[in-house]
């Protein structure tokens, strides 16, 4: 459908009160090129958006409006639209919207929920055979739904490749594992074929979570059952964990964040759980003459996105031989002895598992998981 149609369209639903169609239009019109970053279209999509009470979206659109004025350096124009924003978020505190939140992560919204409500967000995007949607070692800024068509996965270093075949019905999800992590792309993306895709620039999906706690609770059970469950499944110590429990395993960790210099664990202090790096790095440095070889050198061992540290904390007694500290910016997720003892009871070779890996030298502690495992992510989404 063309430009001058769906205005028309637009305006006719608008007038007719049928702000669903209306908003519907403004949206398809704001993935076109042209009218991408237009202040009108999108102004109009939000004030749509507010009488369908899509809230994310009419956020979402005036935030972008936002964005535009200020770089127009149009003061006056930004704090109107500044009173707009504001007026919604206390509309939503007074209606006690952000009630809908689920209490645990349990009862947060599954994958295909979470996926439709991102897609409001995105844009399409098409490929010819042969575009190039990604390299690896590109900033991650973006995540894609494949709707139509073939990419192919190329991992550096690797001989296979795997190719993807999109569904409208059943779309892949591509480039979620930089959004969780922070880290540059793994692979390199090339479309095999015509391809359709839903793009959603990173920014928008975290714009969306400040302003729904229900969609930040579904993003993160995506993130605990599609990232952290997977790693788990890679490490020695739980990959004979079944699936159901390593699933109910995944929902147990609790976050922790930390600035560069920030030492987590010092050597020879009894610290509590384990730590799966999210985001960030951090330093294991061993105790003198425990380093590779027992030299006294005592290197610093670097703890990546997917990586887990101090396994033995989730045994009482444990005494670190080793210090760890942060390097950068880190979040992490950490799964304490209380929330961990359940899995130990019907399981008791777990404990054996974990004081083998506990009594190897330190920089052989740091668990870590099969190089392919960022591109074994189950990722089709039916919805």
């Amino acid at each position: 459908m063309n430009a001058s149609r769906l205005i028309r369209e637009a305006r006719k639903a608008t007038q007719r009160g049928d702000f669903d169609a209306a908003e519907a239009a403004y949206r398809q019109l704001r993935e076109m090129p042209q009218f991408r970053n237009d202040v009108d279209i999108s102004l109009r999509l939000a004030w749509c958006a507010e009488r369908t009470g899509d809230y994310s979206e009419a956020l979402t659109a005036y935030e972008a409006v936002l964005r535009e004025y200020q770089e127009q350096d149009d003061e006056g124009a930004a704090r109107v639209v500044e009173g707009l924003i504001e007026q919604i978020r206390l509309h939503l505190e007074d209606a006690d919207v952000k009630t809908d939140a689920p209490s645990t992560l349990e009862d947060a919204p599954d994958d295909a929920e979470v996926l439709r409500r991102l897609m409001k967000a995105g844009r399409k995007r098409y490929l010819a055979d042969g575009d190039i949607l990604c390299r690896q070692g590109d900033p991650s800024r973006q995540v894609w739904l494949l709707l139509e068509g073939r990419i192919e996965v190329q991992v550096p270093g690797w001989q296979d490749t795997s190719v993807l075949t999109g569904r409208h019905d059943a779309p892949y999800i591509l480039g979620e594992l930089g959004y969780f992590t922070g880290q540059r792309r793994a692979a390199t993306l090339v479309a095999r074929s015509y391809v359709e895709l839903v793009e959603i620039d990173v920014r928008d999906i975290r714009l969306m979570c400040a302003h729904s706690p229900r969609l930040t609770m579904g993003v993160e059970r995506m993130f605990r059952e599609r990232l952290v469950e997977r790693v788990l499944s890679r490490h020695a110590i739980f990959e004979r964990v079944n699936d159901v429990d390593r699933r109910k395993l995944a929902l147990a960790f609790d976050y922790r964040e930390m600035g560069p210099g920030e030492v987590l664990i010092e050597a020879g202090r009894e610290h509590d759980g384990t730590y799966l790096v999210q985001s960030g790095c951090l330093l294991l440095t061993p105790a003198d003459g425990e380093g590779p070889g027992a030299s006294g050198i005592t290197e610093p061992i670097g703890v990546l996105p997917g990586e887990m540290v101090h396994v033995g904390g989730l045994l009482r007694g444990y005494v670190p031989r080793y210090r760890v500290m942060a390097a950068t910016p880190v979040r992490l997720l950490h799964l304490s002895r209380e929330r961990f003892d359940p899995f130990t009871l019907r399981r008791p070779w777990i404990v054996q598992a974990i004081l083998q890996q506990s009594r190897k030298p330190p920089h052989l502690q740091v668990m870590r998981p099969d190089e392919d495992y960022l591109w074994h992510v189950r990722r089709r989404v039916r919805l």
